[in-house]
């Protein structure tokens, strides 16, 4: 699985407001270079390919641990490939497949 890049670097908020032509872009990197800022070198422990498979398994990292997490969404992702894949899936199965 793929890890989001990071190689943004800027030195100033104009810069930085200068780089994107969307708003809610340009205050999504505001908000990651104040994170950054404050958890500097934090890694993310979840294993993830595409942004939707982050938003899932960090709520699954609400009842267990990340590394439960990861061993759960190996499988998990590999059943349901897509976002789309998750949506037409059987609820049911869908529940049984996320337990241990």
């Amino acid at each position: 699985m793929r890890r989001p890049k990071k190689d943004i670097q800027l030195t100033s908020y104009d810069e930085l407001l200068g780089l994107e032509e969307s708003p809610e872009k340009s205050m999504n990197q505001i908000v990651e270079i104040e994170l950054e800022k404050l958890y500097p070198g934090a890694q993310c422990t979840l294993d993830y390919g595409e942004p939707y498979q982050l938003m899932m398994a960090t709520r699954l990292a609400a009842q267990c641990t990340d590394a439960r997490v990861n061993v759960v969404t190996k499988t998990l992702f590999k059943k349901y490939p897509t976002l789309q894949a998750f949506a037409d899936a059987d609820l049911a199965e869908l529940e049984q497949d996320v337990k241990p």
